[in-house]
């Protein structure tokens, strides 16, 4: 037990307890201070252990308070800060690619269309490609030529609604044509393939040939073409796999 005059810093505690109901001691615990106050000229003796559960003597009054005090009113919010510099550029991910059964790499994988059956759409050697589920390259048309038999250039020919400017960023960079023949039993045909070199020629009433996609015979395109095309040059012909395709 502690006994001694009033202090500067015992006389805010007693401040702080004289406005507060005394304690009961079923809400005292390890965090409760106890004390005897006296009456008259305001000294304290603390009390701890035993000597807390005691009565203080007459003329003394008993006191409690939380070592921890209540919780203060929710403060003003204070002003937003401003906003820091963005941060560097992190390093980029891996990029996810596309395998076929055996575990070999198809290309790049760009995205998946899941129209009826799924067409990956993957980046290999340089060329934008479509591959079935089955592991088998998409063909997406035959391209055009001047000759009636379909040998020298072939062309993209461009859309109604396509400047030469839009048709020759169209024909750059990974575009590539792709033509196979497909049988009505679904047995396709060996791979070519073309690409654009951002080059563009205007042609007015020029008939245009292309390969039947089912017997791969050349065949007029439609009637004499007024318009824009593209000169393709041929590439590599970009291979089968084994399905089924997935991505990794």
């Amino acid at each position: 037990m502690v006994r001694g005059r009033r202090c500067p810093v015992i006389a805010l505690l007693v401040a702080g307890v004289a406005g507060i109901a005394v304690v009961p001691p079923s809400a005292a615990g390890a965090a409760t201070i106890t004390a005897c106050v006296k009456s008259k000229t305001g000294d304290v003796r603390i009390r701890s252990g035993a000597a807390a559960k005691k009565k203080c003597d007459k003329g003394w009054k008993r006191v409690r308070w939380s070592s921890t005090g209540p919780a203060g009113k929710q403060g003003v919010p204070g002003i937003s800060g401003t906003a820091g510099a963005p941060g560097a550029q992190g390093p980029a991910g891996p990029a996810s690619v596309v395998k076929d059964a055996t575990g070999a790499t198809v290309g790049q994988f760009m995205g998946l269309i899941p129209e009826g059956v799924p067409f990956y759409a993957v980046v290999r050697d340089g060329g934008f490609y479509y591959y079935l589920g089955s592991g088998q390259v998409y063909p997406l048309g035959s391209p055009d030529w001047k000759t009636i038999d379909c040998s020298g250039t072939a062309y993209f020919k461009g859309f109604s609604n396509f400047s030469a400017a839009s048709l020759a960023l169209l024909v750059s960079g990974p575009f590539r044509t792709i033509y196979r023949t497909t049988s009505a039993a679904g047995v396709f045909g060996p791979v070519s393939a073309w690409k654009g070199h951002g080059t563009t020629e205007a042609v007015v009433a020029t008939q245009m040939y292309r390969r039947n996609t089912t017997t791969g015979v050349c065949e007029t395109d439609g009637s004499p073409f007024t318009g824009d095309i593209a000169p393709l040059d041929p590439v590599a012909a970009p291979p089968d796999f084994v399905g089924p395709l997935t991505v990794s």
